[in-house]
Parts: structure tokens; C-alpha cells; sequence
């Protein structure tokens, strides 16, 4: 069996007393500001012991609980006071660091407030210096301006001047080229007409030809009545065209007569050697190049025509464009 030890006896503070059947304790514990009687009850219960014995280890537990208070109590009063000066220390410190982070920033805030002075300063400077020089480039824009305004009114004079001469020019050699082709097309014109009237004469000494051989009949007169039967006339006319036909074998000449048929044919032939022979002529609105046939022109989507050779020009450079652009 465990050994048990000694029970200590303890002196309570205060007084225990009846009252009535239940005992009190007039007690000041510990924690509390002055004396006051209190029962002794076990926990549960409504009313107080009756037996001494046991009101003493009541009172015993009571004391005990409330020393356990009390100590709880001070060590959180301690606590307290411990981390109240904590605080007030780590607040002094705070306010000192905060201080002096002031005093910095405060100090810094004058470096940098002296800093953006001379910054401005210096942007002011610059400033003026930049209005002065665009002053300066306003007054030689303007020169420049005013000097390529002359340049340019003198190439658009001599423009005009060059064009005026290109264009007295051109009509002069256009008028000098329809003259020579009106000419040309007169002298085609009458050398036309007179193949005509030479072929219309050939003809017409043909047919002359013709009529004189063939011998007069005279005509019978309305009122006359055809003489003979009707056989003896039929015979008369085969006989009449046997001679009509012998006599144009050996009176007709060489070559065949010409008939109306081949006359219009070679005179279509004529007109048409005519109008190959007058073609119409222009200039080329590139190069100004004068005496290029009117058919050969190509004209463009600017409206301008174009000879062959500028035309060819202006393909091989869109290729080379297309070259390059890709």
C-alpha cells in the first residue's frame, strides 16, 4: 500500500461562526477591500455546512481558490504593466525614429525642393533659348520661302514659255504637215479623177464603137401593120442576128469591152490606193515627237497619247516598279 503523509494543519484568517444551524466565515480574502461574512456551502448546494469539519475544509478550499485569484490577477496586472511599458517604450522609440525620419525627410524634401529650382531655372533658360532659335528658323523659313516662291515663279515663267514655244512649234509643224498632206491629197484627188474619166471615156468610146457597128433599123411606124406571116418575121430576125454577130467579131477590138462591173471595181481600187497613200499624222504628247502616223498613237488613262516608243517606255518602267515593289 502507498504511504501517505501527514496532514498539515493550516491556520485560516478570519472568523468561523453559526449562525443558526449552517456555518459563516467573516473573512477579508485576498483581492477583496475589506471584511464581509460569507456561508460555507459545498459547490451544488443551497445552503451551508452543519458540521465544523467539514466548514473548515470549505473555507480551506475557498482561501485556496482565492489566493489563486489573486495570484492569477496580479500576474495579468503584471503582464499588463510589463507590456504597458513595453508599449510606452516601443512608443518613445517609434516617436524618436519617427522624428528623425521627419528631420530626414524634411531635410531631403529641401534638397529636392532646391534641385527642381535650379531644374526650372535651367528650363527656363532653355526655354528662352528655344524661342529665340525658332525665331531665328521662322526669319530663314521665311527668307526661304520668299527665295523658292521666285525660283518657283521663274520655272513656272520658263514652263510656261518652254510650253508656249513646244505648242508654237507643234502647230506650226502640224499645220505644215496638214498642208503637205492636203496637197498630197489633192494632187491623189485629181490623178483619181482623171483615171476615172479616162476609164468612164474608154468606156464610153466602147460603147460608141459598138452602137456604130451595129446598122439602123428603122423602126415601124404604130399605125402600120406588121407585113408577112409570122414565120417569115422569125426568120428575118435570125438573119438580121447572125450578121449583128458576124459583123461585131471582125469589127470589135483586140481586147474584151469593159463593163460597168469592172469599172466600179478598179475604181474602188483607185480610191483605195488613195486613202492608203493619205494617212493622217499627229505628235506624241510625251516626247513631242511630230509626224507619228494617228493610228499608232495609244492613248492612256491621263488622256495623253503616246507613241510606240514611249509607250514602250512606259511598260518597261511599270515593270521595273512591280520589280521592285515586290
Amino acid at each position: 500500500m502507498p504511504r501517505t503523509g501527514r496532514k498539515l494543519r493550516a491556520t485560516l484568517p478570519g472568523t468561523i461562526f453559526k449562525r443558526g444551524r449552517y456555518w459563516w466565515w467573516s473573512v477579508r480574502l485576498p483581492g477583496e477591500p475589506k471584511r464581509k461574512p460569507r456561508s460555507l456551502r459545498l459547490k451544488g448546494q443551497r445552503h451551508g455546512v452543519t458540521n465544523l469539519r467539514k466548514a473548515g475544509e470549505v473555507a480551506l478550499a475557498m482561501w485556496q481558490l482565492a489566493i489563486i485569484r489573486e495570484a492569477e490577477r496580479l500576474a495579468l496586472q503584471k503582464a499588463i504593466t510589463a507590456q504597458r511599458h513595453r508599449y510606452r517604450s516601443v512608443s518613445q522609440r517609434a516617436q524618436t525614429i519617427r522624428k528623425q525620419f521627419e528631420r530626414a525627410l524634411a531635410a531631403q524634401q529641401t534638397r529636392h525642393d532646391h534641385a527642381i529650382e535650379l531644374y526650372k531655372h535651367r528650363i527656363h533658360l532653355l526655354n528662352e533659348k528655344l524661342a529665340e532659335l525658332e525665331s531665328k528658323l521662322n526669319r530663314i523659313r521665311l527668307i526661304e520661302r520668299r527665295r523658292c516662291n521666285r525660283r518657283l515663279d521663274a520655272y513656272k515663267a520658263l514652263a510656261a514659255r518652254s510650253q508656249e514655244q513646244a505648242v508654237s512649234r507643234i502647230r506650226a509643224e502640224a499645220n505644215k504637215t496638214i498642208a503637205e498632206q492636203k496637197a498630197l491629197f489633192t494632187r491623189q484627188i485629181r490623178t483619181l479623177r482623171r483615171k476615172t474619166a479616162l476609164i468612164w471615156k474608154r468606156r464610153i468610146d466602147q460603147i460608141k464603137t459598138v452602137q456604130s457597128a451595129i446598122p439602123h433599123r428603122p423602126k415601124p411606124r404604130h399605125h402600120r401593120k406588121a407585113r408577112g406571116t409570122t414565120a417569115h418575121t422569125a426568120s428575118r430576125v435570125a438573119t438580121i442576128t447572125v450578121a449583128r454577130q458576124r459583123h461585131l467579131r471582125q469589127q470589135a477590138p483586140s481586147e474584151a469591152p469593159v463593163t460597168s462591173n469592172q469599172i466600179a471595181i478598179e475604181t474602188e481600187r483607185e480610191f483605195d490606193k488613195a486613202l492608203l497613200a493619205i494617212r493622217r499624222t499627229a505628235h506624241c504628247e510625251c516626247c513631242f515627237r511630230n509626224g507619228v502616223i494617228e493610228d499608232d498613237l495609244t492613248q492612256i488613262d491621263s488622256g495623253q497619247r503616246l507613241c510606240p516608243d514611249c509607250m514602250a517606255a512606259l511598260k518597261e518602267k511599270i515593270t521595273q516598279i512591280r520589280l521592285f515593289g515586290q
